[in-house]
C-alpha cells in the first residue's frame, strides 16, 4: 500500500515535491499534525484525499 501511495503522490506533484516532503518528515520528527501540514504544503493533498485516491488502484 505504501508504494501505491508514494507512486500516486509522485504522479500528482512530481518526485521533487515528494522527496522534499519526506526529507522534512525525517528532519522534523513525526507527529500527526506535522505530517498533515507538510503533506498539504508539499503534496497539495490531505491524508484523507490520499486514501480516497488509493481505493481505485488497490481494489
Amino acid at each position: 500500500m505504501s508504494w501505491l501511495a508514494v507512486d500516486l503522490m509522485v504522479r500528482a506533484v512530481g518526485v521533487g515535491s515528494v522527496t522534499r516532503f519526506y526529507l522534512q518528515i525525517a528532519r522534523r520528527g513525526y507527529s500527526e499534525y506535522a505530517r498533515a501540514r507538510m503533506m498539504q504544503e508539499y503534496a497539495g493533498i490531505t491524508a484523507g484525499d490520499l486514501v480516497v485516491n488509493l481505493r481505485g488502484p488497490a481494489a
